[in-house]
């Protein structure tokens, strides 16, 4: 094989070799006779060493050379002897020494020397030693391989180490692939599939995968697919037609791959057959965010001033690796333009970096009925002491990382140790405020569900349904669930879960289906009640089997006058133009309204204000008091339809 392809680069490059060759050669590339001619010195030689240009053979299987059909026209016949060779140009610059970077030679990838340590990634130390045991004995596992046949014996098909990533954006995933290829001394090929696919513009043929993991080869590189949820989508859901091409690489490829992805659940099965080690990267618990952010601010090029408290602001702020050190960045530029020569960063400038960071990590996750939480507890207006049973929910949801990561309690109670929240009140009293404060503090996304509206949808795909399979409620509690959000069930009906309810099959089927959800959820459920009773007169009708799946249940009543006050300020943006006549202590004294409410009625009387002549165009007293009475008067018409309905 090494004679062959030396005798390929001479007829290339020497023309000493060249002119002797032409002697015999009429053709401009070699013929495969010329070259059994050239080295094998008898006819039965020759017929031995045709195997070495078969199909299967090395040098043709890895694209080392190209087999291209004889010219009939000159009289050669379809035989193997009378195909030309043809050297890949890329082995042949690599070879002389000519080699170019893969950036001029395939489109769509990169290869790099990456410099980070295994000490600059933060994960779970058992996290990290099963992958270190994984790809540092690989080579060791190549050499047992070869020497015991295990290939032969297991029929194992792939030869090489592939290796996937998941987990949320953000966990460290390409850094890790990084780290471990400087630790073993290798350099990485990362890929980028989409840019890669269309590479080729005006041609067929598509990317030259060969051509791809060869490089990878010749480098002695790990071949790394970021974001490989786009190569190996379902094939229910679109896959790629080049996933086929792609799996037989994989598995003549004798080399390290890697992948990431955050959505391991879009990847095919032929992929996961493939692969030959999983691991998990969950997001960081709050003690590991804070040696996160000691790493990102290490370098003295962040200059911090003292007293900073890193375990304070990665217990507020659950970001990623990755956020974090964008808000370090963000906090040096706030510290750069307040003093450009000697900038000192403070501990407001990195809690107003994260505060820029939490939304943009939030907004990464895509689901329908997505909403992106933008009020933290502090901004919302309730009472103290509800306020403090909001924060002890958020203080045993961001507790659960440590519980499940570094205290080692078992995974299998992860699944049922969620944190289900009961909210309950009158409309417009803040529930919706305190989910979006929820989320905002545990740092997920909500997904918001209207429960009424799930029930139908349920109630309908049950009267079509005439097999097994998951309905609506199963589909939202695992988008949920793949998505790590934050799920708020609106008007949820706790009728469903009343001794009322038990006497009918449907509803005992369809509440026992949302209890086992409730309990298998491992993260923060809000179901949210919206019902003027007060929650001492309904709680003994609710069924024990709900109530026990409920670990917290928080009333939300009515906002007093000083709350009312501060929800009236609250309301009225900085920006709109207002008299000097307005009295927030006096709307506050003479309408009753809850919050949603208040926000209603400064809306119609802004909207009031705006079409007015630019001289009067303010919003006053009279447009607040105005808009105030008629919220009032709808409040009570709702309050008389409801009496209505239940002594019909």
């Amino acid at each position: 094989e090494k004679q062959v392809v030396c005798m390929l680069i001479a007829q290339t490059i020497s023309p000493v070799v060249k002119a002797i060759l032409r002697e015999e050669e009429e053709h401009a590339l070699l013929r495969v006779r010329t070259v059994l001619e050239t080295f094998c010195d008898s006819f039965k030689s020759q017929i031995e060493h045709r195997i070495y240009f078969y199909k299967s053979s090395h040098l043709v299987r890895r694209g080392l050379v190209k087999l291209l059909p004889g010219d009939t026209w000159r009289g050669d016949t379809n035989d193997l002897v009378d195909q030309s060779i043809q050297l890949d140009r890329r082995m042949l610059d690599w070879i002389v020494g000519l080699d170019t970077e893969i950036d001029e030679v395939q489109e769509g990838s990169s290869l790099y020397t990456p410099v980070a340590t295994l000490d600059s990634v933060v994960l779970p130390v058992d996290l990290k030693k099963d992958i270190l045991l994984c790809v540092e004995h690989f080579d060791a596992f190549k050499e047992w391989r070869k020497k015991s046949a295990l290939g032969d014996v297991m029929n194992a098909g792939g030869k090489g180490l592939v290796t996937l990533f998941f987990g949320p954006s953000g966990t460290g995933k390409t850094l890790m692939v990084n780290a471990l290829a400087h630790h073993l001394k290798k350099r990485v090929l990362l890929v980028n599939f989409p840019l890669l696919e269309g590479a080729r513009p005006g041609r067929h043929d598509g990317p030259d995968l060969l051509g791809l993991f060869r490089e990878a080869e010749m480098n002695d590189a790990i071949l790394f697919f970021d974001e490989a949820e786009s190569l190996f989508v379902q094939r229910g859901k679109g896959g790629s037609t080049l996933m086929t091409q792609l799996l037989t690489q994989l598995e003549r490829h004798e080399g390290i791959v890697m992948l990431a992805t955050n959505r391991a659940f879009d990847l095919d099965e032929a992929m996961h057959r493939r692969i030959t080690s999983t691991f998990e990267f969950k997001a960081p618990d709050h003690l590991q965010r804070a040696e996160i952010w000691k790493l990102h601010t290490q370098d003295s090029s962040v200059p911090l001033a003292d007293g900073i408290d890193f375990e304070s602001i990665a217990t507020k702020f659950a970001l990623a690796g990755g956020f974090i050190r964008n808000a370090v960045l963000s906090a040096l530029l706030l510290a750069i333009a307040r003093d450009a020569r000697a900038p000192l960063v403070t501990e407001d400038d990195l809690q107003r970096g994260c505060a820029l960071q939490m939304r943009g990590s939030m907004q990464m996750r895509s689901f329908a009925l997505r909403k992106v939480p933008k009020l933290s507890l502090d901004d919302i207006i309730l009472p103290r002491e509800l306020k403090g049973k909001i924060r002890e929910v958020v203080d045993f949801e961001q507790a659960r990382g440590l519980l499940f990561g570094q205290w080692g309690f078992s995974e299998s109670m992860r699944s049922t140790s969620g944190t289900p929240v009961l909210l309950w009140g009158p409309p417009g009293t803040g529930k919706s405020s305190a989910a979006d404060a929820i989320g905002f503090e545990v740092g997920k996304a909500l997904k918001v569900v209207d429960f009424l509206k799930l029930l139908e949808d349920e109630q309908t795909l049950y009267k079509e349904r005439t097999g097994s399979g998951k309905g609506f409620v199963n589909t939202v509690f695992d988008d949920a669930r793949l998505m790590d959000a934050v799920l708020v069930l609106e008007n949820f009906g706790v009728e469903l879960f009343t001794e009322d309810a038990e006497g009918d099959p449907r509803a005992r089927r369809l509440a026992g289906t949302i209890l086992s959800e409730i309990e298998a959820f491992p993260g923060c459920i809000v179901l949210s009640v919206t019902s003027r009773q007060r929650l001492d007169t309904c709680l003994h009708r609710l069924s024990p089997d709900f109530l026990r799946r409920v670990k917290f249940v928080l009333e939300f009543s009515m906002p007093s006058r000083a709350e009312r006050e501060a929800l009236w300020k609250s309301m009225l943006p900085d920006k709109v133009p207002v008299a000097d006549d307005i009295d927030f202590a006096e709307l506050a004294r003479a309408h009753k309204l809850a919050g949603g409410g208040i926000s209603a009625a400064v809306y119609r009387a802004a909207a009031k204000a705006a079409l007015r002549p630019a001289a009067t165009r303010r919003v006053c007293q009279a447009d607040l008091v105005a808009a105030a009475a008629k919220e009032t008067d709808k409040m009570r018409s709702e309050v008389r339809d409801m009496y209505s309905r239940l002594f019909a």
